[in-house]
C-alpha cells in the first residue's frame, strides 16, 4: 500500500518536472488530435431541403443511432451539429455516455484516459490547493467520470483534517454514476431508480454516505441552490469540452453553419418538399460535402440559421458586423458552456467561492471524435464515439466580465508544478512500499500530465475580493 503523505501547497517547491524527457502523450487531446483536423473542402456546399420522396435507404447502418438520425433528417431536414452531438452523447437509448463507460485507467482500455486516472497526485494536488485557498467550502463537480477525482479530493481533505460541508456530483450517465458509487464507496439511503421516476420539480437523483461514514454525497441534475453563507468549489475537469458547439464557416462572402445531412450520393433525381423556412427557395443542385461517413455528411447552410442570427448577429444575407470574417474562417461557439460560465461567475460573486476549470483549449476548427484512443471522423459510428471540442477560454473569460468576478489562467503543467505535484510524486516514488514497477508507472503518469501544459489550461474564477489566505487576491498556482 502506498504511503500518502500530506500535501502542502507552497510557491517555492522542488520542480521535479525539470528532469522530464519529451515523449508522446496518449491523452485524447494529444494523440492525432493535437493539431486541429484538416480544413474542410474549399468547394462551396449548401444544405438541401428536407427530402421526403425517393430517399435512399442504405442496406445497413453502422449503429442504431445512425438509423434513427437518418430517419429524423429525412423528416425534418439537416441537423445543426449541436443537435447531432447531443443525440450522439446523451440519447437515452443509444447515447455514448448513457450506454457505456468510455473512461480508462490505462491506455489499453476505454476510448480515452484523463489525468485523475493517470496519477492520484493530480487530485491530491488540487485538493490541497483548494484547502489552502478556501477556509471552508462545499464541493460541486460537473461530469465526475468514474469518481476518481472526487475520491482523491475527499481522501486528501481527510488527511488535512478537513472535509467539505456538502458534496454534490452532477451527472446524467447511469453507468458512470454506478462507477462513482463504487469508487466513493457510497451507501445509498435515497435512490431514484429511473429518470422517469424523478419529479420534474426535483433535482435530487440520489444521496448517501461515502466510505468515510461522514461525507454525504448527493447526485444532482443541476447546480444546487446558492448558499450565501458557505463558499463552494465548482470543479469542471474535462467537462466543458463535451458540451456541443455550433460551427460557423465563412464561405463566399457570408457566414454559414455546418449541418449534418443524409449522404444522398447515388440519387440522380430527388423530389423535394420544403417544409422549413430556413430552406425556403433552395433548389436541387450538385452538393459537395465537407466530409462524410457512409450514410451521413456535413454540409453548409444556404441561408442564415437561427444560431447564426443569435450568436454572430448576422443579417438576412449571412453578413455579421460583429465578426466580419475571412474566407474559410471557422468559429466554434458553445452556448451551454458560455451560459454555465455566466452562472458560475454570478454564484461565486455572492457565495465567496471558486470555480476550477481544467480542459484542453483551442480555436477554430476543433470539433472531432475519438474511439479507442484514436481520432476518428465526427460522423463515424454515431453513439459509439466520443465527440469533443477544444474550449475557447478567451470566450469564457469575456463571460466573466461584469458578473462581480475575475479569472486567472495558466498552463496545466506550470500550475500543477507550482502547487507541489512534483514534490508529491517524488514522495510516492521514494516510499519504501513502492516497487520499481509502481514507481515507473507513477512517474509516467506525472510525465504525461505535465507534458500537456501547452494544450491544457487551468482557469479559476473567483470573486473580486473574496479569496481567503492569499496575498493580493491571487490564488496559488498563478504567481
Amino acid at each position: 500500500m502506498l504511503q500518502r503523505s500530506v500535501l502542502h501547497c507552497r510557491p517555492n517547491l522542488t520542480l521535479l518536472s525539470t528532469h522530464l524527457t519529451t515523449s508522446r502523450s496518449h491523452l485524447r487531446c494529444l494523440s492525432s488530435s493535437s493539431s486541429p483536423p484538416p480544413p474542410p473542402s474549399s468547394t462551396v456546399s449548401v444544405v438541401p431541403p428536407p427530402q421526403t420522396l425517393n430517399a435512399p435507404t442504405p442496406k445497413s447502418f453502422s449503429t442504431p443511432l445512425e438509423a434513427a438520425l437518418h430517419k429524423q433528417i429525412q423528416t425534418l431536414g439537416p441537423l445543426p451539429l449541436p443537435t447531432y452531438t447531443s443525440l450522439c452523447m446523451t440519447h437515452p437509448t443509444f447515447g455514448y455516455y448513457t450506454t457505456s463507460n468510455p473512461l480508462a485507467s490505462d491506455l489499453n482500455k476505454g476510448d480515452f484516459v484523463t489525468s485523475p486516472g493517470l496519477s492520484q497526485a493530480f487530485g491530491e494536488t488540487l485538493a490541497a490547493w483548494a484547502c489552502y485557498n478556501l477556509k471552508e467550502f462545499r464541493y460541486v463537480e460537473y461530469g465526475p467520470g468514474d469518481g476518481t477525482l472526487c475520491s482523491d479530493f475527499l481522501r486528501t481533505m481527510s488527511q488535512l483534517n478537513r472535509r467539505p460541508s456538502e458534496c454534490y456530483l452532477i451527472d446524467e450517465s447511469p453507468i458512470l454514476i454506478r462507477e462513482q458509487h463504487r469508487t466513493l464507496g457510497v451507501t445509498l439511503d435515497s435512490y431514484i431508480h429511473s429518470k422517469d421516476d424523478i419529479p420534474t420539480q426535483s433535482i435530487v437523483v440520489q444521496t448517501g454516505l461515502a466510505k468515510d461514514g461522514r461525507t454525504r454525497v448527493t447526485w444532482l441534475k443541476d447546480l444546487p441552490p446558492v448558499n450565501v453563507k458557505v463558499p463552494e468549489l465548482i470543479v469542471c475537469h474535462e467537462f466543458l469540452d463535451a458540451l456541443p458547439a455550433h460551427v460557423f464557416q465563412f464561405k463566399g462572402g457570408r457566414w454559414r453553419e455546418r449541418m449534418v445531412d443524409i449522404n444522398w450520393e447515388g440519387e440522380e433525381e430527388v423530389k423535394v418538399e420544403v417544409n422549413s423556412q430556413a430552406y425556403t427557395g433552395v433548389k436541387k443542385q450538385d452538393l459537395t460535402e465537407i466530409s462524410k461517413s457512409s450514410n451521413l455528411r456535413l454540409v453548409l447552410s444556404q441561408t442564415p440559421t437561427p444560431a447564426l442570427k443569435t450568436l454572430l448577429k448576422t443579417d438576412g444575407k449571412g453578413i455579421s458586423k460583429l465578426v466580419p470574417g475571412k474566407e474559410n474562417e471557422v468559429i466554434e461557439i458553445q452556448p451551454e458552456a458560455l451560459s454555465l460560465i455566466q452562472e458560475f461567475s454570478t454564484r461565486i460573486s455572492v457565495n465567496r467561492g471558486l470555480a476550477l476549470l481544467i480542459d484542453y483549449v483551442g480555436k477554430g476548427d476543433t470539433t472531432r471524435a475519438f474511439s479507442d484512443h484514436e481520432q476518428v471522423e465526427v460522423l463515424e459510428r454515431p453513439g459509439e464515439c466520443d465527440i469533443t471540442v477544444s474550449c475557447d477560454y478567451d470566450q469564457y473569460e469575456k463571460e466573466v466580465e461584469g458578473k462581480g468576478a475575475v479569472c486567472w489562467r495558466r498552463g496545466q503543467g506550470e500550475f500543477l508544478v507550482e502547487c507541489g505535484m512534483g514534490n508529491r510524486v517524488q514522495s510516492l516514488i521514494e516510499s519504501d512500499d513502492t516497487t520499481v514497477e509502481e514507481a515507473n508507472k507513477i512517474y509516467a503518469g506525472f510525465e504525461k500530465i505535465v507534458e500537456d501544459m501547452k494544450t491544457f489550461e487551468v482557469m479559476v474564477i473567483g470573486g473580486e475580493s473574496n479569496i481567503q489566505g492569499v496575498k493580493r487576491g491571487t490564488p496559488i498556482g498563478f504567481k
